[in-house]
């Protein structure tokens, strides 16, 4: 490499030339590095990508995985942690940019986010800035998201758990959370998995095969306790296992954010649509003064997109302030005339339980909200990602819906979480009545479904 005087002192011409060449040569580096490292990979796809210490770990070992270094790896970690983001969207098209004649089988609690996860793999292969520095082209027959193979023998297929992969080969097996959390206290559920595991994708691995395991810890007879359990007996698979706690013993989390902006999806028309149900929630504050905490009441209405979707869960209205007690009574009597909620939510603390006993004077059917032990307000918050994540939660397109949706992206770090609260109590009632199955945090009557509309 020449210094700065020599290149000072070559001819125009071939000044130009040396210094096209060296931009060449840099550029080649720059794509050499997204091709041998998995982060520098995230970072050229992902330009927003924020990084944490975990990412760099995680990266390391697929880096590992990718080379052959590693052939069975366990991540551990709480939701909302960029875990599907890396091991199911950006993992496959990297592992296969890099060995474009790779099969993958791609599998997750259920085949639907299995297929979604393989169409963000698939989006990734077709852009330009992949186009750019990978070899990897798919087949120009290959439309199907959940089934994809490339143009020089490479295969991708996305199943859910307990689905058939019969005449399916891999020489990659990602499993993205194995266990729905519905399943959390389903003992039963856990060793289906493992019998599904054993006999199905476990049996399906090419010789020097791979196999990812990343998900959340609900159990300790979960597929990860399990293969913890058989790699004691002579010849079973011997597991490197990453664990990721959601709260690290410093105090600290180990990554400061449970929602992303991105994954409320907006209802952008003026009018809210028809409401079957509709769940207000408190979070409540004992005094009007400026050290207090604020009093938040959020309503929300469950819906269907169509007449084929899953209910969904959309947020109708915010309030906020720090209210004396009779004027929260007066506030909270306003807002229930108002929207007629069948659900009313009142955590039992601070001012909560004398206005759960005012509003049941007034007939108001209120349920309180006791959180459990151990259930504490990071624990509520891990219950409630996956719902986000899975594209149910919407918001208007308004300014007192975007401070709960600014709220909520800066928790735990952020001044407040009142409307977190409130938040999360309406997000679980809305999981635990019948609308998404889930076992009970408490009891309650059946919900009625009553159509409504709002504007």
């Amino acid at each position: 490499m020449l210094t700065p005087e020599q290149i000072s002192n070559l001819p125009s011409d071939a000044k130009k030339e040396y210094l096209r060449t060296m931009l060449l040569l840099d550029e080649k580096k720059k794509d050499q590095a997204i091709r041998d490292d998995f982060l520098s990979f995230v970072k050229y796809m992902w330009p927003e990508f924020i990084e944490g210490e975990h990412h760099k770990i995680m990266a390391e070992k697929f880096n590992r995985v990718a080379n052959g270094d590693l052939k069975r790896l366990i991540i551990n970690m709480a939701p909302r942690h960029t875990k599907s983001e890396f091991a199911s969207n950006f993992l496959p098209a990297w592992m296969i940019g890099n060995d474009p004649k790779l099969k993958i089988i791609q599998a997750t609690n259920n085949a639907e986010l299995a297929v979604r996860f393989g169409r963000k793999a698939k989006t990734l292969i077709d852009t330009e800035d992949y186009q750019r520095v990978f070899n990897t082209r798919l087949r120009e027959d290959s439309q199907a998201a959940g089934k994809w193979e490339t143009a020089q023998g490479g295969e991708y297929y996305a199943a859910g758990v307990g689905g058939s992969i019969t005449g399916r080969g891999a020489d990659l097996l990602i499993i993205d959370d194995p266990h729905s959390e519905q399943d959390a206290m389903n003992m039963a559920s856990y060793d289906r998995v493992y019998e599904w595991y054993t006999s199905g994708p476990r049996q399906r691995l090419q010789p020097g095969g791979r196999i990812i395991l990343v998900m959340t810890r609900w159990n300790v007879a979960d597929l990860t306790g399990k293969l913890m359990k058989a790699q004691k007996e002579p010849k079973a698979d011997q597991w490197e296992v990453i664990e990721f706690p959601a709260i690290l013993p410093s105090g600290k989390p180990t990554w400061p954010g449970y929602w992303k902006r991105e994954e409320w999806n907006i209802w952008e028309k003026d009018e809210l649509p028809p409401l079957m149900h509709v769940i207000q929630s408190y979070d409540t504050a004992f005094m009007k003064k400026e050290t207090a905490d604020y009093s938040a009441i959020t309503t929300w209405g469950v819906f269907q997109k169509d007449e084929d979707s899953a209910p969904s869960l959309i947020l109708c209205d915010m309030i906020k302030d720090r209210f004396e007690f009779p004027e929260l009574r007066r506030v909270a009597k306003e807002q229930y005339d108002y929207w007629k909620p069948e659900s009313v939510i009142i955590e039992a603390k601070a001012s909560g339980l004398p206005l759960t006993y005012e509003m049941r004077k007034l007939g108001i059917p209120v349920i309180n909200f006791t959180p459990s032990k151990g259930n504490d307000k990071h624990t509520r918050v891990n219950a409630v990602a996956p719902l986000f994540e899975s594209g149910m939660i919407w918001a208007p397109d308004r300014e007192f819906a975007e401070e709960v949706i600014e709220e909520c992206a800066a928790f735990p770090l952020g001044e407040h979480d009142d409307l977190v609260d409130s938040m999360t109590q309406a997000v679980m009632r809305f999981r635990q009545g019948g609308f998404v199955d889930h076992p009970e945090d408490y009891e309650d009557e059946a919900l009625p479904q009553q159509q409504r509309t709002y504007y």
